[in-house]
């Protein structure tokens, strides 16, 4: 077999990895192993892009915590670095069954310092999310695999080592959401519910725009009776705001103004991601280009 010029093996071993901002070297995670002892700790590498030359250059970053009553981890999701490359975001993830129920959403600083546990949330790369300013982490958390019951939009503020901010009105859940700027957000919110294995019978959600600054949060968008409004994304560079809206069998994508008037419908049959307890990934099936 004769060998591609155009790749490069770098490394080998590595269970998941994330581009560093700079473009000139990845941070991985290892796999844990399970020993006769037990679990053994997820490792975090720096890797450089020509570590398959020089793989001296590859550098040990840090240790997730060792499997106990607080924390568990075989692997890693993605990794996600603030605004200011100061830190960086990252779901453990501990085995397969468990991870549908909760994961624990870490962070660390840059230089590998810091490391803390921040809260547990279900297994979805799009529901933790850095502002486009400052130190400002936004995700939905609670534990529990059905998105019904118990998830909210939290705000950590880094440094401090303040408590986390909820957004979400008791008797509601909070879903997707995009960040339009450090004190905006908009959610995708439903009526919280306990579970019914009747489609018909879960609740469906609106858009919500969440003002952290002055705590005013309102409807922006009404859909039709049977239908939803999921997965909402702010493009800076326009400034309007895409979003899906779905009645589980087709679904169509919209776009607004920032403040969700003059919506209009832009793009039809688009596929309708297959829900998991009513979590659906909907990078499955489209992805905005934000640049």
């Amino acid at each position: 077999m004769t060998k591609d010029k155009h790749f490069n093996h770098v490394a080998q071993g590595v269970g998941n990895y994330s581009w560093a901002p700079d473009g000139k070297e990845f941070l991985a995670s290892s796999i844990a192993n399970l020993l006769p002892t037990g679990w053994t700790s997820v490792e975090l590498y720096n890797i450089p892009i020509d570590a398959d030359k020089y793989p001296n250059k590859i550098k040990h970053f840090y240790t997730l915590p060792k499997q106990s009553s607080d924390f568990f981890a075989v692997q890693t999701s993605q990794f996600k670095w603030s605004s200011n490359g100061m830190w960086i975001a990252f779901l453990a993830i501990p085995t397969a069954s468990w991870s549908m129920d909760s994961n624990t959403l870490c962070i660390i600083r840059k230089d590998g310092t810091n490391f803390a546990a921040l809260d547990h949330m279900i297994l979805n790369d799009d529901w933790f999310k850095w502002a486009q300013a400052k130190s400002l982490l936004g995700y939905i958390g609670g534990e529990g695999r059905m998105a019904v019951e118990n998830k909210h939009l939290n705000i950590k503020v880094l440094p401090t080592l303040k408590a986390k901010h909820s957004y979400t009105p008791k008797g509601y859940v909070d879903w997707d959401f995009t960040w339009q700027n450090p004190t905006l957000l908009t959610v995708s919110r439903a009526k919280e519910e306990k579970w019914s294995n009747d489609p018909k019978k879960r609740p469906l959600p609106t858009l919500y725009q969440v003002n952290t600054k002055t705590n005013v949060q309102k409807k922006i968008t009404l859909p039709n009776k049977g239908f939803g409004d999921y997965n909402p994304n702010y493009i800076s560079k326009t400034g309007r705001i895409t979003w899906l809206r779905s009645n589980r069998e087709t679904t169509e994508l919209w776009m607004a103004n920032k403040e969700g008037k003059q919506a209009k419908a832009y793009i039809d049959k688009i596929d309708t991601v297959d829900d998991y307890y009513e979590k659906r990934n909907w990078g499955e099936v489209i992805d905005i280009y934000n640049q």
